[in-house]
């Protein structure tokens, strides 16, 4: 059981310094929709155009700081610390989001013009999910191994 903990807890310090590097890709993600031809700025008037950039400017600090917050949660459960279960909840909520958005990437490729840029934004956020997913599942495993061995440690 012991080899079995440190496994997982190398696990989820590894993974949270991935979902951590990926929060980078997230604010790349955000930069290069906004000013790529998938972008309906040419489209908008000036004001129109300044609140456009300033939303995706709040969603992609949003969305980098809610990756930061997991990562560096999951390097603490990995390190042994106690966490709240808010970081695992949100990761839940961001595997759907991610999801969802995975299933609008492969729908716009069959009309997309720009198909090189939206195959590798696809790629890329299938392996962000994977890394979630696996961390989700990890930090379950961990959390109830750890809860068996304080069962064993107060029967004793």
């Amino acid at each position: 059981m012991e080899v079995k903990t440190r496994r997982l807890e190398n696990n989820m310090i590894t993974l949270g310094t991935g979902i951590i590097a990926f929060s980078i890709w997230a604010l790349l993600k955000y930069a290069l929709t906004s000013f790529s031809d998938l972008s309906p700025t040419e489209t908008m008037t000036a004001e129109a155009r300044v609140v456009f950039y300033i939303i995706i400017i709040v969603f992609s600090l949003t969305d980098v700081l809610l990756h930061f917050y997991i990562g560096v949660s999951a390097r603490s459960e990995g390190k042994g610390k106690k966490k709240t279960p808010l970081y695992l909840v949100l990761s839940a909520l961001i595997i759907l989001v991610y999801l969802l958005g995975i299933a609008f990437e492969i729908y716009l490729l069959f009309f997309s013009k720009n198909y090189f840029t939206l195959f590798v934004t696809t790629l890329v956020d299938v392996t962000s999910t994977i890394i979630f997913i696996e961390m989700f599942v990890y930090a379950v495993q961990l959390r109830g191994i750890r809860r068996q061995k304080r069962k064993k440690e107060a029967a004793v």
